[in-house]
């Protein structure tokens, strides 16, 4: 009988239900890494473990610690980034003496040691680095420095400016210092491979989207918005088309914005913009989506693979986004797979030409998602890792 070799796979949340991008990429590592090693799973959160959620952790897991603190005793971490100026605050958040006494005796129980976005790393020094993976995800030191000029909050753009430099440099600091890490972003990849060992791995999306099919007609003048709707780079990207590009559609395109926990500023949209419907979570999104006349992606911040963008794309729906939605999504063309826009007049342009029934556009409902299918699924995403992981 074969001994699978052991992984420690250590996780700043609970990765079920997979509704938003973070969860749903630790929600399928899990899956994969099941498949041919056993997993211990540490996850650092201040959510409840459901009984679904528990579920799907024993099903997918050799065996699982949750270290569960309130707010509070997060925040409370922060303050000793006031006195430890070279780690990152978010490093510093996810730190906990009961979380580091839990790992050291087991340091050495593992093959490899799996550390999930950079918020997770202040256990690094714990174990031997020829056995660390990092999943970087992207460069939050990059989307901060990018960021702190053109998001929407006050409080954001004080901590962009606060973090932005620790960020750059504690990166370069783990990939210097891990066997590997992987970035999700190929430019990203590219600048920090001078630090150390990086591999662009991109992310996955669900091969089940690709056969779906809807169109309910109830939905054809919607405009949709997909993404976890308390995230920052979301509501930037939501509050920036209301403003500069709702104001310039028919008057019968709605703007429907698809997501989790609306923050407080997408709520008060809604109620001020007629043609603006907030949905919430919902439990399948896709019926509107995929019916809907386009979808649109206009990130002002925020950084890596957009997922909404992945997945509007594995649906064979028309997306347009930037500059900064497109340049992750590597070997995508513009015109052929996907649609990039970049002024408020151009996105008006192009959702009116299509909401006046242009038909010049419909190859690209089907090209996108051949793109998907041929470069971005999680199989391949299987297949890559798991190469990585045994050379």
């Amino acid at each position: 009988m074969t001994i699978k070799k052991k992984v420690l796979l250590v996780s700043p949340g609970i990765p079920y239900p997979p509704v938003d991008g973070h969860k749903l990429k630790i929600y399928n590592i899990l899956k994969i890494l099941k498949l041919n090693y056993d997993v211990d799973l540490v996850v650092i959160t201040s959510e409840k473990l459901s009984i679904e959620a528990k579920q799907f952790l024993d099903d997918n897991c050799n065996s699982y610690k949750i270290f569960r603190f309130n707010k509070l005793r997060f925040l409370l971490n922060l303050f000793t980034g006031f006195f430890i100026k070279k780690v990152p605050f978010q490093v510093l958040y996810y730190k906990f003496r009961a979380v580091r006494n839990y790992l050291a005796p087991r340091s050495n129980n593992y093959n490899y040691v799996f550390f999930n976005i950079i918020r997770t790393t202040g256990y690094f020094e714990l174990f031997d680095r020829n056995k660390i993976i990092v999943d970087m995800v992207d460069s939050i030191g990059i989307n901060y420095l990018r960021s702190r000029k053109r998001t929407e909050s006050f409080l954001h753009k004080a901590i962009y400016n606060l973090e932005a430099a620790r960020l750059i440099n504690y990166e370069r600091k783990i990939v210097s210092e891990a066997k590997v890490t992987l970035f999700v972003n190929k430019s990203e990849a590219a600048s920090y491979s001078k630090w150390g060992c990086v591999k662009w791995l991109p992310n996955g999306v669900n091969e089940e989207l690709l056969e779906i099919k809807f169109n309910n007609g109830k939905y054809k003048n919607y405009v949709c918005f997909f993404g976890a709707m308390f995230y920052q780079p979301n509501i930037d990207a939501a509050l920036w088309f209301i403003k500069h590009v709702l104001p310039k559609l028919n008057k019968d395109i709605i703007f429907c914005i698809l997501g989790q926990r609306p923050s407080s500023k997408i709520l008060k949209a809604q109620e001020e913009n007629k043609n603006v419907i907030v949905t919430g979570y919902l439990d399948n999104p896709y019926e509107i989506f995929q019916s809907s006349l386009c979808s649109v992606a206009p990130m002002q911040t925020g950084g890596g693979i957009q997922n909404k963008i992945l997945e509007s794309m594995a649906l064979g729906q028309i997306t347009i986004t930037n500059k900064l939605g497109f340049h992750p999504i590597t070997g995508a063309i513009d015109r052929k797979h996907i649609l990039v826009a970049h002024t408020p007049d151009e996105f008006a342009t192009i959702i009116n030409n299509l909401f006046a029934n242009d038909k010049s556009l419909e190859d690209i409902k089907y090209n996108a998602r051949e793109f998907i299918r041929n470069n971005f699924s999680w199989t391949s995403y299987k297949i890559q890792l798991t190469e990585i992981l045994e050379s």
